[in-house]
This record gives C-alpha cells, sequence and structure tokens, in this order.
C-alpha cells in the first residue's frame, strides 16, 4: 500500500514506521526540518519493546512528494489538521483514502474537505509514543487501534487498512462502534490532560499517586 503519513511526530513516526518495516511504501511529511533530516540521513531510528532499530523511509514537507497515494494517514494536532491535509491535496486522488485517529473531536470533518466523503475513516488509538529527538521514536507497552467509515457503511478497503495496520505490529479492528471509542478517549483527555497541567505531572505520575 502507497501511504503518506501526515505529521510524522511521535504517533507518525511511530505508525509509519512500522507500516515501512512492513513492507509498504510509506513517507513521512512533516515541517520540522531536523526531525526530516535526520530521518533522511539515517533512517527512522524505532525504539520499542521488540527492539531498539533504524528503518529507512522517505522524510519531507508535502511538496517533496508527488503522485496519489492509497492511504493519507493523518497525525497533526487537531488545530493544524486543515492546513496540513490542503498542504498535500496533490497527493489525493479519487480512489485515496484519510484515516485519523487524531485526539479530539471534529478533525474527520475538516479531511473530508479534501478527500471524497466517502473515503473518509476515523478511530482512536492507545499506543504509547514519545519523540525522544530529531529521528528518533520510543514506544513502550502495547496498544491497539479501532476505526470504522465516517459514512457508518461498510466499505471493503476498511478491511484493507485494518488489515495492514493489524501486519505492521499495530493491532487493529474494524468497529462500527468506533464513536464510543473516541468519545472515551476525549473524555479520559479531559480530565486527566486537565489534572496534568494544574499538577504538572505526568499521567502515570497521576495514576502511581
Amino acid at each position: 500500500m502507497k501511504i503518506a503519513v501526515i505529521g510524522a511526530g511521535a504517533m507518525g513516526s511511530l505508525f509509519g514506521g512500522r507500516l515501512a518495516e512492513a513492507g509498504n511504501d510509506v513517507v513521512l511529511v512533516d515541517v520540522d526540518k531536523a526531525h526530516v533530516d535526520a530521518i533522511n540521513e539515517a533512517g527512522l531510528r524505532l525504539e520499542a519493546d521488540d527492539g531498539d532499530r533504524r528503518i529507512r523511509v522517505a522524510a519531507g514537507s508535502a511538496d517533496a512528494f508527488e503522485g496519489a497515494r492509497d492511504l493519507l494517514l493523518v497525525f497533526t494536532k487537531g488545530m493544524h489538521t486543515k492546513k496540513a491535509v490542503a498542504s498535500a491535496s496533490h497527493l489525493i486522488g479519487p480512489q485515496t483514502w484519510a484515516l485519523t485517529v487524531q485526539n479530539g473531536l471534529g478533525n474527520a470533518d475538516v479531511i473530508a474537505r479534501h478527500v471524497r466523503p466517502e473515503n473518509v475513516a476515523f478511530g482512536m488509538t492507545n499506543f504509547p509514543a514519545d519523540l525522544k529527538g530529531p529521528g528518533h521514536v520510543a514506544s513502550h507497552g502495547s496498544g491497539t487501534v479501532s476505526i470504522w467509515t465516517v459514512s457508518g457503511r461498510h466499505d471493503p478497503r476498511i478491511d484493507d487498512v485494518q488489515r495492514a495496520l493489524s501486519a505492521a505490529g499495530l493491532p487493529c479492528t474494524a468497529d462500527p462502534q468506533v464513536e464510543v471509542a473516541i468519545w472515551e478517549k476525549v473524555a479520559f483527555n479531559a480530565a486527566l490532560n486537565s489534572i496534568a497541567a494544574v499538577t504538572r505531572l505526568t499521567v502515570g505520575a497521576i495514576g502511581d499517586h
């Protein structure tokens, strides 16, 4: 599958790296020049429970790549979704699908202004990931992914995306009730992130208290 990861921070690099490692044609699209340069020069360093290695994958700004992709995997912060997807519009064709598992609400609606609405999927993931430095992402612990079409209708392509993620070591379920998981994560973040901001503690430290 030809995939463009839009927003190659911690989560985008984790997903993009694993998908590339599984044999997909992946490009990482990001505006952080130091991060992009480090990946292109020495590969993406992925530090995980199954090993610490470097994965060769192309990285650059959106205009560094051309040609329609099979899948856009959107991982920017919600506030940057509109601009990021618009900048990658030349990578979108009639058959291109887009998947967002970003935090928050409303990202799928923004993406659907650039990708055919019936080709947009959304979901939730609880995989951990930290950007340790330019070109270096760490992920320790397990996680899952749940996805479904924004239209609410089943489409064989959602099964293709589900299989690609699972084959890359990112266990994925195609779940028609995915909005429940999305709202659960919104509620979790609304509560815990607020406490973290006030106490200046990580979520893990709060849980240990």
